[in-house]
Formats: C-alpha cells, structure tokens, sequence
C-alpha cells in the first residue's frame, strides 16, 4: 500500500518540482522527524538511481504520518495518502504559526493546498419555494464508490454528482418555507484541484 501511494507522489510533477529544488529541507524548522524532508531525499533518490530500493526511512517512521498505521502491517492505500497529504499540509502551516493559529482562509494558500485541494458545492434545492442552498467545503481528494451500474471512472463521477432527493420521512426543513418539504441534494466539484486524486471505494 504504502508503495503505491509514494510512486504516485513521487511522480505528481507540481511537488516533484517543488522537492527537487529542496527548498522545503532549507527553510524546515521541525527538530524532529519531518516528513517531507524525507520525501524530498526519496523524490532525489529516485532520480538519481537506477535500481529500485527500498523506502524504508518512510516506512519505518509511518507512525510519524498515520498513528495508527503499522510498518509491516496490511493498510489502506487511500487512507495512507490522505494521511500523507494531510501530514505534509500541517509541516507548511507550521512554517507559519501553525494550524491553530492560521485562519482556514489563510490555511487554503499553502503550496500543498495549490496542487492538492479543491472545493466541494453541497446544494440543497427545495421544491416547493425552489430557494438554493449551498454550502462548500474545502477537499484534498475524492473517494468515488465504484458499486452498481459502473463501468468507467465517467460512471462513477457521475453516480457521485447524481441528484438526491428528500422526501418522505427524510425531507428537508426549508428555512423560508419554514416546514419540512420536499427538496433535490446534489454534490458536486466547484473548484477543482491542479491535480485531482481520486480513489475508487471498492467496499461498502
């Protein structure tokens, strides 16, 4: 699993680009264990040499990254991206203050924000004063089920942005209509990441 997730970073260009400068090693203040320190090593590694190798300075430290992964252990390869992405957001908001200190704004200007993130549109549409609802959050990737009428990564985007209705002992409570009625949910991307990681939800 952990393989798989370090080829795939390791060959996204916008953050291959940005190590291979070694930029980050030259302004990191952690005095411990940094992550991206030791992908910056790896992403150099991997150019320079010409017989595979094993990332074992990564992966004898994945505790750093996921607490609850295990080195030798069988894990999720979405899980341990997510925990990669995450790990290397909060090492760029410690250059500045750190995550308690930087407003979710400010959080959304990071370098791994710019490659990675993007925002999600929740829109709830009542049917009965057709007033729009929306709410947006911020996203890192997005996890697709693959379950069904699904035969192409095309199918599964637009399972994902299908409508969903409200209705029956589900309904909404409208706030201008001031009841519960009857209303269409839809998820959809509204700004998507310079680059999109999708994972395909192969279980229930």
């Amino acid at each position: 699993f952990a393989n798989v997730v370090l080829q795939c970073l390791t060959y996204t260009r916008p953050l291959t680009a940005y190590l291979l400068q070694g930029s980050h090693a030259k302004e990191c203040r952690r005095n411990d264990w940094c992550f991206m320190c030791e992908l910056q090593c790896h992403v150099i590694k991997v150019k320079e040499s010409r017989n595979p190798f094993s990332p074992i300075r990564i992966l004898s430290k994945i505790r750093n990254i996921g607490n609850h992964l295990g080195y030798g252990r069988q894990e999720d390869a979405h899980e341990f991206m997510r925990f990669a992405i995450d790990s290397m957001q909060s090492i760029c908001l410690d250059e500045v203050g750190g995550e308690k200190v930087v407003d979710l704004q400010t959080q959304e200007t990071t370098f791994i924000q710019h490659v990675f993130g993007g925002h999600l549109q929740s829109q709830v549409k009542c049917m009965q004063c057709h007033h729009e609802s929306d709410r947006y959050e911020n996203m890192m990737d997005l996890a697709v089920e693959i379950q069904g009428n699904v035969e192409s990564l095309e199918d599964a985007l637009a399972q994902f942005t299908a409508p969903e209705w409200l209705d029956g002992e589900n309904k909404y409570k409208c706030d201008r209509c001031n009841a519960y009625v009857k209303a269409r949910k839809r998820l959809t991307v509204h700004d998507a990441p310079n680059i999109l990681t999708i994972a395909l939800k192969r279980f229930q």
